[in-house]
């Protein structure tokens, strides 16, 4: 027999590469220091549109209202501008901003007032019972 093909027994295990960063986002777009993930490129792709529908459908402002309409048009984009960036770059407590908005919607569309009412009760009686008797 050959001594290549026989590989002598080993005291220590195999060893396996266990992969790290599993928590940071995988890396889509990068132009110098500004490195994008998936979500971030895909925030300011929508938002740059949004912001795009609002800056020709508030066009007119600035003949309708000379001075107000123009100063209104500008506050606008500006104040959508700063919106998207914020969301897409900001984070409070480790979470995006986009995943606080969807908790705050979740805690608004919980019900304010809860009824108690005891499982050892007996069942209310039916009103399309009594009105058939």
């Amino acid at each position: 027999m050959n001594d290549d093909t026989l590989s002598p027994p080993s005291a220590l295990p195999p060893t396996h590469t266990m992969p790290t960063h599993l928590a940071t986002a995988d890396t889509v777009l990068s132009l110098g220091y500004l490195t994008l993930s998936s979500r971030q490129l895909l925030l300011l792709l929508l938002g740059g549109s949004v912001a795009a529908s609002v800056w020709t459908r508030t066009a007119g402002l600035s003949t309708v209202l000379p001075p107000a309409g123009a100063a209104l048009h500008w506050l606008l984009l500006i104040g959508l501008s700063l919106l998207i960036l914020a969301l897409t770059f900001g984070a409070i407590a480790g979470r995006s901003l986009d995943a606080w908005v969807m908790v705050l919607l979740a805690y608004l569309a919980r019900p304010r007032r809860y009824r108690w009412r005891s499982l050892r009760e007996t069942p209310l009686p039916d009103p399309d019972q009594e009105d058939a008797a």
